[in-house]
């Protein structure tokens, strides 16, 4: 028996050590993981790809993956440009009660469409969702681990297989990433004072409100 003995405690030593040599999990660290971007911002975000071919865009009015989206908002108004590989451009905007879309070849702006369940159809990124676009996934849960990123300081998340680092310091997000694709973020210098929507977007907006207000006043008059 004592050879038996012998073997199951050895087992058992073996089992001990390799628990004691796995890493132990860092936990996240306190506060708010992801600052929010704030009722007045600016930042901008550079797609790169890693194959030559970029991935297909379902935009309807983008050809191409996108390339850059610059971002900026002044309660409760906001605009996103975005340009894809081909050039073309894509301008969504909000004047805080709508949502307004135009490209490249429109003169005049429209409504961003929703779809049948009432969500606003996601073009590239839904802007008027919150605040940074696809990293609404950060949290303790996904967090892994303090690292260093160019020489900052950085909180890596991870899931599935896409990443993002966010700097230690600032909580501002840095990078996100998944096979074949990255996303560098850019924080710009906020808007000094209220950001001016195009002028066609700003024409059209003024256009509905006075429709809204004539309708309203019809409806009290029971007309």
């Amino acid at each position: 028996m004592k050879p038996l003995l012998t073997l199951g405690f050895w087992i058992l030593v073996a089992s001990a050590a390799l628990r004691a040599a796995d890493p132990v999990p860092e936990p996240a660290p306190p506060g708010p993981l992801l600052k929010k971007a704030g009722d007045i911002c600016a930042w901008q975000i550079v797609y790169k790809y890693e194959s030559k071919h970029a991935p297909n865009t379902t935009n309807l009015f983008l050809s191409t993956a996108p390339r850059k989206v610059t971002f900026a908002r002044t309660r409760p108004l906001w605009i996103a440009v975005t340009e894809d590989l081909g050039g073309n451009v894509l301008t969504q905007c909000s004047d805080g009660l709508q949502e307004f879309v135009l490209g490249t070849q429109q003169e005049s702006p429209i409504f961003c469409p929703v779809e049948e369940d009432g969500k606003r159809t996601k073009f590239l990124v839904d802007f008027g969702a919150g605040d940074y676009p696809e990293l609404d996934w950060i949290a303790a849960d996904t967090f892994v681990k303090t690292t260093d990123l160019g020489g900052r300081r950085s909180l890596l998340f991870q899931k599935g297989d896409t990443w993002a680092w966010v700097d230690e310091e600032t909580r501002l997000p840095l990078l996100w990433k998944r096979p074949g694709e990255s996303r560098t973020f850019q924080h710009l210098p906020p808007p000094t004072g209220m950001i001016q929507l195009p002028p066609n977007v700003a024409k059209f907006s003024e256009a509905l409100k006075k429709d809204a207000e004539t309708l309203a006043r019809r409806a009290r008059r029971g007309m």
